[in-house]
């Protein structure tokens, strides 16, 4: 009936639900066909096609073997939006730590519990290849991607799809608000900070929740304590340096001319 009919929003709405519940890359059908499936018009359709392609979870082909496929989201585009919208908002480097605290201890806990085989030989073998990785003499870079690749591995092993995103998005916010300046020139903390993560993923290995949280959770008081040295050290250099004269007064007046 036509007071039955689907108006746009309902579409995007029905769609969308059809669209989540099905297999990524599933065939939805051709243009007709889909027309007829939801009884609306060709403008509706169409419509609707475009806010769920903008979704990513609608791809339209055109050709002959084109027609309406079910797509999913990229979640590194996500994280990439996620992580500029935080910093477009004031959301700082020490900001993202402290939120980070909770989601990654929870993180941390759920790991170390885990008996999924395969993750825990993953975490295992990206544990010999991060310490077996002198760091200090390679660019701070090599040391991000490892920390990247550890990360991603113990929230593979908690099995917690929500941790594993926002704990990208906030390590991605860190990331673009260079997290990785705190290292620069300073292999000490380099050593330091290498050691002590090797340390909480072998908690984590043993399955030792208590010690994996509280190493985890000195391992992030490592990068408060430098953030706020280096703070402090900037602001020293602010006080010493010495005030410039204004440019201004020293110019010389110039001479008036005699009447």
């Amino acid at each position: 009936m036509a007071a039955n009919k689907l108006n746009l929003k309902g579409l995007i709405r029905t769609m969308r639900e059809d669209l989540l519940e099905a297999a990524p890359g599933a065939f939805l059908g051709l243009e007709e066909e889909v027309l007829r499936r939801y009884d609306v018009s060709r403008p509706t359709l169409r419509q609707a096609a475009r806010v769920l392609e903008y979704e990513q979870l609608l791809d339209v082909k055109p050709g002959p073997k084109g027609g309406y496929f079910v797509d999913r989201p990229s979640g590194d585009e996500i994280v990439r939006a996620a992580a500029l919208y935080l910093r477009t908002r004031g959301f700082r480097f020490s900001d993202s730590l402290t939120v980070s605290s909770a989601t990654t201890a929870l993180t941390t806990r759920l790991a170390a519990r885990s008996k999924d085989a395969a993750a825990c030989e993953d975490l295992r073998l990206r544990r010999e290849q991060y310490r077996g990785t002198d760091f200090t003499v390679r660019p701070v870079s090599a040391l991000m991607e490892a920390e990247e690749e550890v990360r991603k591995s113990v929230a593979r092993l908690a099995g917690n799809v929500g941790l594993e995103f926002f704990g990208a998005v906030l390590y991605r916010h860190g990331s673009t608000d260079r997290r990785d300046a705190i290292f620069e020139g300073r292999p000490d903390r380099v050593r330091e900070w290498q050691d002590a993560r090797v340390r909480t993923i072998d908690a984590i290995l043993a399955g030792d929740e208590e010690i994996a949280q509280l190493l985890e959770g000195r391992h992030q008081e490592l990068a408060r304590l430098w953030i706020g040295e280096d703070a402090e050290r900037a602001r020293d250099r602010g006080r010493a340096r010495p005030l410039r004269a204004d440019p201004v007064s020293r110019r010389r007046p110039k001479r008036r001319a005699e009447s």
